[in-house]
């Protein structure tokens, strides 16, 4: 709790009202830790009178999620987390006049930092390759018990990386209230930071027709994709048709969608997933597989689970388009039996009629 509040020992001792010893005893006994009723008392009221932000931050930090990029499955957790806490904070950072507002100073540099580091794809940067106006109010910072981290030769990063999603999501979604595109056209952005900004998307309905525009109209591919990912995790069947149609009608936006399936699913780097994607959604044009046949059996396996992905409806569709053209290259019984299943299961009509397309074997992108 203490890092969710961005406190120093001994400030978040005098906050509880306890000495200081009392907190260290805490912090290095671990979870193996079991307060006493009275101090945890004081614990659950200190954590339900923080603001909505040190909340999810908080759960993100008690989720147990390590601190490696590697540990991918950690780092979705934490990210869930994030959006979990956010969605049950009563809107949270999105106030009801979230239209008119904007990210205090401070929480903008704190943005920016995420922000520098998800473009260039980086764990840390050194202050010298921050802007002046960053690098000095870092400088101004206590980074020694907060969840911006400086290390000794000067390089600043964040306690965890699920930070620099939730951080990465806020900054997004300010570009969307605003009407400014450009933030999503920087990267395609991952499952995880679509599914922080879906919380707050969910507490700005204008956001909604904004991203159904950049969706239909965006000027890139990017644009168009990453409105497409937030708009498919929203859960309303009427969004979903729409996306899907989207992508049947947008070879651009539907590749990079189907690349990012890939390589979500298999796993595989990004270059690999970009090329497997083009060879296995050609329309009408012969496959060619890229990838030995235990790795394609090992792709449909996945592809198969991943066709009931409750979150996300664009990925429903892109694993219907890709387990109908990998069917002659496996068992097709194993497609077969996954699109018959999404059959009874899938609410979006655009994604039925793709599912039917392909059980009769033909290709789902024909228009009905």
């Amino acid at each position: 709790m203490r890092h969710a509040l961005r406190m120093s020992l001994r400030v978040f001792a005098e906050h509880l009202g306890i000495g200081t010893r009392t907190v260290s005893k805490w912090e290095a006994g671990g979870g193996a830790v079991c307060p006493r009723p009275e101090m945890q008392a004081i614990l659950d009221t200190a954590l339900t009178r923080a603001g909505p932000e040190a909340q999810a931050l908080f759960k993100m930090l008690a989720s147990g999620a390590t601190t490696t990029r590697e540990d991918d499955t950690n780092r979705r957790a934490a990210t869930k987390a994030i959006g979990l806490a956010v969605a049950t904070a009563g809107g949270g950072l999105v106030a009801s006049n979230v239209g008119q507002s904007r990210a205090k100073p401070d929480e903008e540099y704190v943005q920016w930092l995420a922000w520098m580091l998800w473009q260039q794809k980086l764990d840390a940067i050194h202050e010298s390759g921050l802007p002046p106006s960053l690098a000095k109010f870092l400088q101004g910072r206590d980074t020694r018990s907060g969840h911006i981290l400086r290390s000794p030769d000067g390089s600043y990063s964040f306690a965890h990386p699920g930070f620099v999603d939730f951080y990465v999501a806020q900054r997004m979604f300010g570009g969307i209230v605003a009407g400014d595109p450009s933030r999503l056209a920087v990267a395609q952005t991952t499952h995880g930071t679509d599914m922080l900004i879906r919380e707050f998307v969910l507490r700005y309905a204008p956001s909604i027709h904004t991203l159904t525009t950049w969706m239909q109209d965006g000027a890139t591919p990017v644009v168009r994709v990453n409105s497409a990912g937030i708009l498919a995790k929203l859960g309303s069947i009427d969004i979903s048709n729409g996306v899907s149609s989207s992508l049947r009608s947008d070879r651009d936006t539907e590749h990079l969608y189907l690349t990012a399936v890939v390589n979500r699913v298999l796993p595989v780097g990004w270059d690999e997933a970009d090329h497997l994607a083009g060879s296995l959604a050609g329309r009408g044009e012969a496959i060619s597989p890229t990838l030995p046949t235990d790795r394609m059996t090992e792709l449909a396996a996945m592809l198969a689970r991943e066709i009931d992905n409750p979150r996300d409806s664009a990925a429903r569709w892109c694993s219907v388009i890709l387990l109908s053209r990998l069917a002659p290259l496996v068992s097709p019984q194993v497609v077969r039996s996954a699109l018959q299943r999404a059959l009874h299961t899938e609410s979006c009509t655009e994604n039925l009629r793709a599912i039917g397309l392909a059980l009769t074997g033909e290709s789902p992108h024909e228009v009905g």
